[in-house]
Protein backbone atom coordinates (compact mmCIF):
# COMPACT_ATOMS: atom_id res chain seq x y z
CA UNK A 1 0.00 0.00 0.00
CA UNK A 2 2.85 2.82 0.72
CA UNK A 3 4.33 1.44 -2.78
CA UNK A 4 0.76 2.32 -4.05
CA UNK A 5 0.46 5.63 -2.55
CA UNK A 6 4.05 6.93 -3.64
CA UNK A 7 3.10 5.94 -7.30
CA UNK A 8 -0.40 8.35 -7.17
CA UNK A 9 1.92 11.20 -5.03
CA UNK A 10 4.14 11.19 -8.06
CA UNK A 11 1.31 10.62 -10.39
CA UNK A 12 -0.26 13.14 -8.96
CA UNK A 13 2.91 15.42 -9.01
CA UNK A 14 3.86 14.93 -12.67
CA UNK A 15 -0.37 15.87 -13.34
CA UNK A 16 0.27 19.04 -11.73
CA UNK A 17 3.81 19.59 -13.38
CA UNK A 18 2.77 19.17 -16.82
CA UNK A 19 -0.50 21.27 -16.28
CA UNK A 20 1.66 23.91 -14.89
CA UNK A 21 3.97 24.03 -17.99
CA UNK A 22 0.92 23.64 -20.31
CA UNK A 23 -0.24 27.26 -18.81
CA UNK A 24 3.60 28.90 -19.07
CA UNK A 25 3.21 27.66 -22.39
CA UNK A 26 0.16 29.34 -23.46
CA UNK A 27 0.91 32.51 -21.66
CA UNK A 28 4.69 32.84 -23.11
CA UNK A 29 3.28 31.96 -26.76
CA UNK A 30 0.61 35.01 -26.27
CA UNK A 31 3.39 37.02 -25.21
CA UNK A 32 5.87 35.54 -27.92
CA UNK A 33 3.60 37.01 -30.33
CA UNK A 34 4.13 40.24 -31.38
CA UNK A 35 7.89 39.38 -31.85
CA UNK A 36 8.74 39.04 -35.36
CA UNK A 37 11.66 36.35 -36.15
CA UNK A 38 12.84 34.39 -38.58
CA UNK A 39 16.64 35.11 -38.30
CA UNK A 40 16.05 37.00 -35.00
CA UNK A 41 18.10 35.91 -32.53
CA UNK A 42 16.57 35.39 -28.94
CA UNK A 43 18.54 34.64 -25.96
CA UNK A 44 16.96 32.30 -22.88
CA UNK A 45 18.59 33.21 -19.90
CA UNK A 46 18.36 30.91 -16.76
CA UNK A 47 16.90 28.20 -18.85
CA UNK A 48 16.83 25.26 -16.75
CA UNK A 49 16.40 22.18 -18.15
CA UNK A 50 15.15 23.77 -21.47
CA UNK A 51 11.87 23.11 -20.85
CA UNK A 52 10.59 26.00 -23.08
CA UNK A 53 13.78 25.31 -25.75
CA UNK A 54 11.28 23.50 -27.91
CA UNK A 55 8.83 26.12 -27.97
CA UNK A 56 11.17 28.93 -29.03
CA UNK A 57 12.96 26.68 -31.50
CA UNK A 58 10.13 25.74 -33.14
CA UNK A 59 8.39 29.55 -33.18
CA UNK A 60 11.37 30.23 -35.34
CA UNK A 61 13.32 31.71 -33.23
CA UNK A 62 17.62 31.87 -33.90
CA UNK A 63 18.25 30.78 -29.61
CA UNK A 64 21.15 30.52 -27.63
CA UNK A 65 20.17 30.05 -23.91
CA UNK A 66 22.66 30.08 -20.50
CA UNK A 67 22.15 28.38 -17.40
CA UNK A 68 24.68 28.53 -14.45
CA UNK A 69 23.96 24.99 -12.93
CA UNK A 70 25.61 22.36 -14.49
CA UNK A 71 23.22 19.24 -14.25
CA UNK A 72 20.79 21.54 -15.91
CA UNK A 73 22.70 22.95 -18.47
CA UNK A 74 22.94 19.39 -19.35
CA UNK A 75 20.07 18.30 -19.89
CA UNK A 76 18.59 21.27 -21.40
CA UNK A 77 21.59 20.61 -23.92
CA UNK A 78 20.10 17.20 -25.04
CA UNK A 79 16.84 18.77 -26.10
CA UNK A 80 16.51 17.24 -29.75
CA UNK A 81 16.98 20.34 -31.50
CA UNK A 82 19.46 21.12 -34.38
CA UNK A 83 22.53 23.62 -32.41
CA UNK A 84 21.25 23.66 -29.17
CA UNK A 85 23.74 25.61 -27.89
CA UNK A 86 23.49 26.18 -24.23
CA UNK A 87 26.16 28.51 -22.43
CA UNK A 88 26.97 28.54 -18.40
CA UNK A 89 26.71 32.10 -17.41
CA UNK A 90 24.26 33.63 -14.52
CA UNK A 91 21.79 36.19 -15.64
CA UNK A 92 23.96 39.43 -14.19
CA UNK A 93 27.05 38.62 -15.99
CA UNK A 94 26.19 37.21 -19.96
CA UNK A 95 29.09 36.68 -22.24
CA UNK A 96 27.31 38.45 -24.96
CA UNK A 97 28.16 42.14 -26.50
CA UNK A 98 26.01 45.05 -26.74
CA UNK A 99 22.73 44.35 -28.12
CA UNK A 100 24.04 40.64 -29.60
CA UNK A 101 19.85 39.80 -29.61
CA UNK A 102 17.29 41.09 -30.67
CA UNK A 103 14.96 39.92 -28.32
CA UNK A 104 16.14 38.63 -24.10
CA UNK A 105 13.76 36.15 -22.10
CA UNK A 106 14.93 36.01 -18.80
CA UNK A 107 13.92 33.94 -16.32
CA UNK A 108 14.09 35.45 -12.80
CA UNK A 109 15.24 33.32 -9.88
CA UNK A 110 15.82 35.43 -7.21
CA UNK A 111 13.32 37.24 -4.70
CA UNK A 112 15.89 40.69 -3.97
CA UNK A 113 15.31 43.59 -5.27
CA UNK A 114 18.79 45.14 -6.45
CA UNK A 115 19.86 41.20 -7.91
CA UNK A 116 16.51 41.73 -9.84
CA UNK A 117 17.20 45.42 -11.25
CA UNK A 118 20.77 44.01 -12.18
CA UNK A 119 18.97 40.92 -14.08
CA UNK A 120 17.21 43.09 -15.96
CA UNK A 121 19.86 45.77 -16.67
CA UNK A 122 22.16 43.62 -18.40
CA UNK A 123 19.26 41.81 -20.20
CA UNK A 124 18.81 45.61 -22.28
CA UNK A 125 22.51 45.77 -22.57
CA UNK A 126 22.63 42.44 -25.02
CA UNK A 127 19.00 43.12 -26.29
CA UNK A 128 18.40 45.20 -29.40
CA UNK A 129 14.61 45.01 -29.43
CA UNK A 130 12.95 43.67 -26.91
CA UNK A 131 12.91 41.66 -23.53
CA UNK A 132 10.50 39.53 -21.23
CA UNK A 133 10.41 38.90 -17.06
CA UNK A 134 9.24 35.76 -16.22
CA UNK A 135 8.63 35.24 -12.47
CA UNK A 136 6.62 33.55 -9.60
CA UNK A 137 3.89 35.86 -8.47
CA UNK A 138 3.90 35.99 -4.79
CA UNK A 139 0.98 39.15 -4.57
CA UNK A 140 -1.61 36.64 -6.52
CA UNK A 141 -4.50 35.70 -5.06
CA UNK A 142 -3.43 31.60 -6.01
CA UNK A 143 -0.86 32.33 -3.87
CA UNK A 144 -2.28 33.41 -0.93
CA UNK A 145 -4.21 30.00 -0.36
CA UNK A 146 -3.25 27.77 2.34
CA UNK A 147 -0.64 25.47 1.07
CA UNK A 148 0.34 27.19 -2.06
CA UNK A 149 3.62 27.01 -1.28
CA UNK A 150 3.30 23.28 -0.21
CA UNK A 151 2.58 22.66 -3.31
CA UNK A 152 5.18 24.03 -5.79
CA UNK A 153 8.54 24.19 -4.59
CA UNK A 154 9.41 26.49 -7.30
CA UNK A 155 7.36 29.48 -5.18
CA UNK A 156 10.15 29.38 -2.71
CA UNK A 157 11.13 31.87 -5.30
CA UNK A 158 8.13 33.69 -5.90
CA UNK A 159 8.27 37.57 -5.64
CA UNK A 160 5.46 40.29 -5.88
CA UNK A 161 4.64 41.53 -9.24
CA UNK A 162 5.43 45.51 -8.78
CA UNK A 163 8.89 44.37 -7.62
CA UNK A 164 8.93 42.82 -11.43
CA UNK A 165 7.26 45.93 -13.13
CA UNK A 166 9.09 48.41 -11.61
CA UNK A 167 12.82 47.07 -12.58
CA UNK A 168 11.43 46.88 -15.69
CA UNK A 169 10.08 50.59 -15.70
CA UNK A 170 13.38 51.42 -14.37
CA UNK A 171 14.64 50.75 -17.43
CA UNK A 172 13.37 54.02 -18.36
CA UNK A 173 12.50 52.47 -22.34
CA UNK A 174 10.25 50.88 -24.70
CA UNK A 175 6.51 50.19 -23.72
CA UNK A 176 5.80 48.01 -20.95
CA UNK A 177 2.92 45.19 -20.82
CA UNK A 178 2.11 42.86 -18.31
CA UNK A 179 0.21 39.44 -18.19
CA UNK A 180 -0.50 36.18 -15.96
CA UNK A 181 -1.75 32.88 -15.84
CA UNK A 182 -2.76 30.61 -13.48
CA UNK A 183 -5.40 32.71 -11.57
CA UNK A 184 -7.39 30.35 -9.68
CA UNK A 185 -6.23 28.45 -6.28
CA UNK A 186 -3.78 25.24 -6.40
CA UNK A 187 -6.07 22.81 -6.06
CA UNK A 188 -7.87 23.09 -8.77
CA UNK A 189 -4.50 23.40 -11.68
CA UNK A 190 -5.63 20.21 -13.21
CA UNK A 191 -7.34 19.58 -16.52
CA UNK A 192 -11.07 19.86 -16.85
CA UNK A 193 -13.63 21.36 -14.25
CA UNK A 194 -15.29 24.64 -14.41
CA UNK A 195 -12.94 25.87 -11.40
CA UNK A 196 -9.72 26.03 -13.44
CA UNK A 197 -11.61 27.35 -16.68
CA UNK A 198 -9.96 31.06 -15.57
CA UNK A 199 -6.78 29.04 -16.24
CA UNK A 200 -7.07 28.48 -20.11
CA UNK A 201 -7.40 32.53 -20.33
CA UNK A 202 -4.64 35.36 -20.30
CA UNK A 203 -5.15 37.82 -17.33
CA UNK A 204 -3.85 40.82 -15.95
CA UNK A 205 -0.78 40.33 -14.08
CA UNK A 206 -1.53 40.99 -10.47
CA UNK A 207 -3.87 38.08 -10.89
CA UNK A 208 -1.78 35.21 -12.30
CA UNK A 209 0.27 32.97 -10.15
CA UNK A 210 2.84 32.90 -13.35
CA UNK A 211 4.06 36.37 -14.76
CA UNK A 212 5.66 37.71 -17.85
CA UNK A 213 6.48 41.56 -18.22
CA UNK A 214 7.64 42.34 -21.96
CA UNK A 215 9.22 44.99 -22.65
CA UNK A 216 8.90 46.24 -26.52
CA UNK A 217 11.77 48.43 -27.46
CA UNK A 218 10.89 48.62 -31.51
CA UNK A 219 7.61 48.42 -33.29
CA UNK A 220 6.35 45.44 -34.15
CA UNK A 221 5.24 44.26 -38.09
CA UNK A 222 2.48 42.98 -39.67
CA UNK A 223 1.34 39.69 -38.58
CA UNK A 224 -0.27 36.52 -40.50
CA UNK A 225 -3.81 35.62 -38.72
CA UNK A 226 -1.89 32.08 -38.44
CA UNK A 227 0.84 33.38 -36.20
CA UNK A 228 -1.92 34.60 -33.56
CA UNK A 229 -4.42 31.50 -33.60
CA UNK A 230 -2.58 29.96 -31.05
CA UNK A 231 -5.76 27.56 -28.78
CA UNK A 232 -6.40 27.74 -25.15
CA UNK A 233 -4.32 24.54 -24.43
CA UNK A 234 -1.00 24.39 -26.46
CA UNK A 235 -0.29 20.68 -26.80
CA UNK A 236 2.73 21.13 -28.81
CA UNK A 237 5.00 24.10 -30.43
CA UNK A 238 3.20 25.93 -33.42
CA UNK A 239 5.25 26.77 -36.67
CA UNK A 240 5.41 30.45 -37.24
CA UNK A 241 4.46 32.83 -40.20
CA UNK A 242 5.78 35.85 -39.25
CA UNK A 243 8.64 37.42 -40.41
CA UNK A 244 11.44 39.85 -39.31
CA UNK A 245 12.08 43.14 -40.49
CA UNK A 246 15.43 42.10 -42.71
CA UNK A 247 13.66 39.64 -44.04
CA UNK A 248 9.75 40.55 -45.20
CA UNK A 249 8.93 39.72 -48.73
CA UNK A 250 8.29 42.06 -51.73
CA UNK A 251 5.44 42.05 -52.92
CA UNK A 252 6.31 41.17 -56.08
CA UNK A 253 6.73 37.92 -54.41
CA UNK A 254 3.15 37.45 -54.33
CA UNK A 255 3.72 36.83 -50.48
CA UNK A 256 1.91 38.72 -47.82
CA UNK A 257 1.27 39.49 -44.60
CA UNK A 258 -2.78 40.39 -42.61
Amino acid sequence: MRMLNVTNRRGTKKRLTNYILARQSDLLAKALAPWPRREAPLLEVNCGDGVFLPLLWHSGFDVIATEQDAGMRIRAQQKPLPDCDVRAATDQDLPFDDDSFDWVIVHLNTKDKKEIARSAREALRVARLGLMLTFWNSAAPAMLCAGAARRLAALNKALPWWRVWGAAQALRIGRQVGMGTLSTPPCTWRDGGWLAAPNEKITWLPLGAWGIVRLDMSPGVPLTGLALRIGPALSRPQPAMEYSQKNLPSQSQGAGTT
